[in-house]
């Protein structure tokens, strides 16, 4: 976790791991190059904060750092989905991962209160998930 906190304040990321996470990483030898969160509620997993370092960044270790999430989520919880809301312009790159949107009605009442106050900030956001079998 503290590696990953690292990682994000060097990137100057807002977000923070908290001990409760599901954190995936990827390294370049011992560094942490990239991290993604998974805030963890009974009904679904939420992907947060997928950061590489910026100097790495456009070399595929962002898509490695997902793919590691997300196998992790479905090894650990093979029958609770799993969504992340990214700003709108990484929404083609999500769904080049296997992530596909879902409209807020079919989101639980949980996470669609997340959206509600994301949308908030960042216009446009649309929720994504990923079904077990799309890798």
């Amino acid at each position: 976790m503290t590696e990953a906190n690292k990682l994000y304040k060097a990137a100057v990321y807002s977000g923070r791991a908290a001990p409760s996470d599901l954190l995936a990483g990827v390294y370049l030898d011992t560094e942490l190059i990239s991290v993604a969160r998974i805030q963890i509620n009974p009904e679904y997993g939420l992907i947060r904060h997928v950061c590489t370092l910026p100097l790495l960044r456009q070399q595929g270790y962002g898509a490695h750092v997902v793919y590691h999430a997300t196998d992790l989520w479905q090894r650990q919880h093979a029958n609770i989905p799993l969504y992340l809301l990214p700003l709108p312009h990484l929404h083609d790159w999500y769904q080049r991962l296997g992530f596909m949107p879902i409209a807020d009605t079919d989101l639980p009442d949980a996470l669609r209160k997340i959206v509600l106050q994301s949308r908030r900030r960042h216009k446009g956001l649309t929720a994504m998930y990923i079904q077990a079998s799309a890798r």
